[in-house]
């Protein structure tokens, strides 16, 4: 996934956190959106980008 990105900002666009985990494993989904530099978002503005900062400062 990470090749395909170049400079652009991965986002993975969800209705809810619910629609993510009726679709597979939500943690392996953010795991490779992190590993490109993305994140998840709803269409309710929620997103997970606090736990990219926080996955960065532990690496």
């Amino acid at each position: 996934m990470a090749e395909m990105v170049g400079e652009r900002t991965v986002i993975c666009l969800v209705h809810h956190w619910t629609r993510l985990t009726r679709t597979g494993d939500r943690a392996e989904y953010q795991h490779k959106e992190r590993e490109a530099g993305g994140y998840t978002a709803t269409t309710f503005g929620e997103d997970d980008q606090l736990l990219r900062t926080e996955h960065e400062a532990l690496a």
